[in-house]
């Protein structure tokens, strides 16, 4: 594993962005992934996607440019071969049999993509055929298993990064 003197991973993150239909949420998952240090931004298809109107604004995410790297991809197949190329595993934050609870993913020694579904209908099945894992957020609540497509970046990636720095939040499932 690359480690930095301080020995937090210096491996690779990404975001993929593919299936979102809301330019709110294309900003604020950029926003997102600036905040908890994803260095890349993979844009999929989106071919509405313009960064002057779907990226976050300068006061929400100063410097934008030097923060993150952000990348326009044709399609998956494109993103996948992309993505192997530099060595990632793509996450797929879906509610699907065999999906590991975020808290308990251990995201150290490899680069990390994370895809969300979309905001009303989830993964499609290319974009279920792309991951390689997938990831499911644990709901404590009744009601709709669904959150907003922003916040559940941010508890993934919140994961994502302190699992990268070796800190955990509470107790893991048994």
């Amino acid at each position: 594993e690359d480690q930095s003197a301080t020995g937090v991973s210096t491996v690779g993150g990404y975001l993929v962005i593919s299936n979102i239909s809301k330019k709110e949420n294309v900003k604020k998952l950029i926003s997102v992934a600036v905040a908890f240090g994803i260095e890349n931004v993979v844009i999929v298809g989106q071919p509405h996607f313009d960064l002057a109107s779907h990226a976050p604004s300068q006061t929400a995410v100063p410097d934008l440019a030097s923060r993150i790297e952000i990348h326009r991809l044709e399609d998956l197949n494109a993103c996948k071969a992309f993505l192997k190329e530099r060595g990632a595993r793509l996450y797929g934050v879906e509610i699907v049999d065999g999906a590991t609870y975020v808290e308990e993913a251990d995201f150290r020694g490899h680069s990390c993509a994370f895809m969300m579904g979309n905001e009303g209908a989830g993964m499609n099945a290319p974009q279920l055929a792309a991951c390689d894992e997938f990831l499911v957020i644990p709901q404590f609540g009744g009601g709709t298993a669904s959150l907003n497509v922003a916040n559940a970046a941010a508890i993934v990636l919140q994961f994502f990064a302190l699992s990268r720095s070796g800190e955990t939040i509470g107790p893991t499932r048994s």
